[in-house]
């Protein structure tokens, strides 16, 4: 069944069948603050099902790119975007900025998997040991795709060594907070993903590498939207350094 979700004026039909992660309270959030000006390119980075593409089509770009390296999650993002009567989406396999290579962006949109795991868990959740896999990567190489004046929105979350993640943000950026989110979870919903990986959280929390509270049976991190513009000159690269 079809799940409808408003963005002001605009209204988006979405149906995610069961093992692909549906559109979460994080990436609504930034969905709803992302700003599109009409004509602009736009690469939807690991689109899940097909989000933040299809909001960026709604919201006037001239072109948008949606990536994802599984096939099954492109052919859901076709579906969702099939459901809406929006064409044109150029969809493409790849990991990363694979499938873009030599492409240039206006805006740039990511919410990369995050979860730190000592062995591999669904890939929708899996950021390697540390949770950064996948995100540093992305944020070290995504201003080399950016047009001049170009900007990069991005989900981070504290379970992935933020303040490692926050240093490399601001050091390639004009890094602007747009959004935080509380995010509630409990031993159990961790273990479902693999055996022990609560007690991982922990020792990455004891070596400063996570942060998250603990409340009885319950704990809580932080998911942080971010809005960054290239940064040029020393201390950062900008789009002429690819």
């Amino acid at each position: 069944m079809s799940e409808p979700i408003d963005f002001g004026e605009h209204r988006l039909l979405f149906d995610t069948p069961a093992g692909i992660y549906p559109v979460g309270e994080a990436a609504l959030a930034l969905a709803r603050v992302i700003e599109i000006q009409p004509g602009s390119c736009v690469l939807d980075l690991g689109t899940g099902c097909g989000l933040f593409a299809l909001i960026a089509v709604r919201l006037g770009a001239r072109r948008v790119v949606a990536t994802d390296v599984d096939a099954r999650v492109l052919g859901c993002a076709r579906k969702n975007a099939a459901l809406n009567e929006i064409a044109g989406i150029e969809f493409r396999l790849g990991s990363l900025f694979d499938p873009v290579l030599d492409e240039t962006f206006d805006v740039v949109i990511a919410n990369p998997p995050q979860t730190p795991a000592q062995i591999p868990i669904r890939p929708d959740k899996d950021g390697g040991e540390d949770g950064c896999r996948w995100l540093l990567p992305l944020i070290e190489e995504a201003h080399a795709f950016l047009n001049p004046g170009g900007l990069l929105y991005l989900l981070t979350n504290s379970l992935a060594d933020p303040g490692r993640v926050d240093r490399i943000l601001h050091e390639q950026y004009h890094a602007d907070p747009i959004l935080e989110i509380r995010r509630h979870f409990d031993r159990a919903e961790y273990e479902g993903y693999a055996p022990g990986l609560f007690d991982h959280l922990r020792r990455l929390k004891a070596e400063g590498r996570a942060e998250f509270d603990e409340d009885g049976p319950t704990a809580v991190f932080a998911i942080h939207g971010w809005r960054c513009r290239l940064r040029a000159g020393p201390g950062g690269i900008g789009a002429a350094g690819r």
